[in-house]
């Protein structure tokens, strides 16, 4: 991984789906508008490919072909002795994956019905992001089926959907379900 501003160290930690960039301001002043770049091949992935770039916030998502990764043109701006996690995911247009998720999760893929599982604090307000090659047909939490625009959103350009839900136990695992 390579950064164009010498205030922003950075870390990667991957796998053969994903690579989460770690970015830290060691500075005391915010570090405006530097690049970053990060080496595909490096961590086993191929640059002729393309990724989703997910932000750690969840936003923004971008779609950044793998070649233009490796040049770095992926901008940001950083407060001092901040940080921020950036996941890169292999972008793949036929099959359901989660994007991100406000907390730690688990992820099941079973005949196009995508299940997610995740626990968190009593009473937060969790922000789900999901890619998808079609519309879901249906969005369940727990046993409770999601009204369509109401409940969750869905962006047809981009193929992504979003699920805002809260934790009501911390004790009880939640269950999200997209099929």
């Amino acid at each position: 991984m390579k950064v164009d501003d010498a205030a922003i160290k950075g870390a990667v930690y991957y796998n053969n789906e994903r690579v989460l960039v770690v970015l830290a301001n060691v500075r005391g002043e915010r570090a405006q508008g530097f690049k970053w770049a990060l080496d595909l091949q490096g961590v086993g992935l191929e640059p002729s490919q393309r990724y989703d770039v997910t932000g750690s916030s969840g936003n923004p998502i971008l779609q950044v072909e793998g070649r233009d990764l490796v040049k770095g043109v992926i901008e940001d701006s950083l407060d001092g002795f901040r940080i921020k996690v950036y996941s890169v995911t292999r972008r793949h247009d036929d099959r359901k994956y989660v994007l991100h998720n406000t907390r730690a999760w688990t992820e099941d893929l079973t005949e196009m019905k995508l299940v997610i599982k995740t626990k968190g604090p009593m009473g937060q307000r969790s922000n789900l992001k999901f890619r998808s090659p079609a519309k879901p047909k249906e969005v369940k939490v727990g046993t409770r089926a999601l009204k369509d625009a109401k409940e969750w959103m869905w962006d047809e350009t981009a193929k992504i959907g979003t699920v805002i839900y809260d934790y009501v136990d911390t004790k009880v695992e939640v269950i999200i379900e997209i099929q």
